[in-house]
């Protein structure tokens, strides 16, 4: 016995005393300020750490100060109870536990007759066998706790096991698509979009990753642009949402156009204190453009009609604010130094 197998061998091991629904100490009780934040662990008497919590009975305890049965009941496969093993001993499992697909450590609890294995970790904090979301969706969700393929209605992707089931609506579901968020901002679009189950019928192309969206499972779409569609999966990823729920929030005011139109061939723009007229062709092929700082060229421009300030049209006509795909956030066309310079 070396000696980490020893100082494991003299902790004060604890069974636990209900079958009540466990949570997270640190999950729970960390930073709030509660009364109870320094209970002991009922098995070594420390107060630091993580810890397994029963809010009913006051049960506290660290996960290695459990004892962890030989045989269990599980809620979510109550066919057959479940053995403890040790993974070396079972060589036909995938390796993973079988609800939260993290790899299998050294102990695990095991089904042999369903192939079933789990973690300690899904031993003590089971995934629920009901969800119910009425901002999701109007009925509750129930786990289907097998190894079943199926598409899910929310992402359209296809999963293997444990699907989450609505009867009334013949709907499946990964668990991380119940949580899914129904209003969002991502990089890759102007506005805001929303999560919808239905896309509705149509040609639809992914803001994205630009594939096609199978427009019978769920997605992401804009209220402003009727055409613009997003995959459940894509509009989620890290480097495409900032991770913020805009749902009651406020939405931003949209802000005035770059310019006003005096007449037809005439403009005020935000960045010049005088009026902009639509300039005489190769007028000013050797001149730069005050917002992007290229040669006229023979590009259509606005040229002011009281001093040297020129515009390309097409600069002319720049959103005053612009998401990009380098940054979550919208940002600002401003104008650098003093009036009549550049663009930034």
């Amino acid at each position: 016995m070396d000696m980490y197998e020893y100082e494991i061998s003299r902790i004060p091991r604890v069974k636990i005393p209900c079958s009540h629904p466990l949570v997270s100490w640190w999950l729970m009780h960390t930073g709030s300020g509660d009364p109870h934040e320094y209970l002991p662990c009922d098995g070594c008497g420390d107060t630091e750490g993580n810890a397994i919590y029963c809010k009913i009975c006051k049960f506290r305890a660290h996960f290695e100060c459990i004892i962890q049965p030989d045989i269990i009941n599980h809620p979510c496969h109550s066919k057959h109870p479940l053995k403890k093993v040790l993974a070396e001993t079972i060589d036909y499992t995938d390796g993973n536990c079988h609800f939260c697909r993290s790899p299998l450590d050294e102990v695990m609890y095991h089904c042999s007759i369903c192939n079933i294995s789990i973690d300690l970790s899904c031993w003590i904090y089971p995934p629920p066998l009901t969800i119910y979301q009425p901002k999701s969706h109007n009925h509750t969700f129930t786990l289907m706790a097998r190894k079943d393929s199926f598409t899910c209605n929310a992402c359209g992707l296809v999963g293997d096991r444990n699907p989450y089931v609505c009867l009334e609506c013949d709907f499946m579901l990964h668990k991380d698509c119940i949580d899914l968020p129904r209003v969002i901002n991502i990089n890759r679009h102007d506005h805001r979009i929303s999560r919808t189950y239905h896309l509705g019928q149509g040609d639809w192309e992914c803001g994205v990753c630009r594939k096609q969206i199978d427009w019978t499972f769920g997605g992401y779409s804009c209220k402003r642009c009727p055409s613009y569609a997003v995959h459940s999966k894509c509009a989620t990823r890290g480097d495409v949402w900032e991770g913020e729920e805009l749902e009651d929030e406020p939405e931003e005011e949209e802000i005035e156009d770059p310019y006003k139109v005096i007449d037809e061939k005439e403009i005020l723009h935000f960045s010049h204190e005088h009026n902009l007229r639509l300039g005489d062709d190769n007028a000013a092929d050797n001149e730069k453009c005050h917002a992007c700082v290229f040669p006229i060229n023979s590009d259509p421009f606005y040229q002011c009609v009281q001093c040297k300030f020129l515009l390309h049209k097409v600069c002319a006509t720049l959103p005053r604010k612009k998401r990009n795909i380098l940054h979550n956030h919208k940002l600002d066309l401003q104008i650098q130094g003093k009036p009549g310079e550049v663009f930034g």
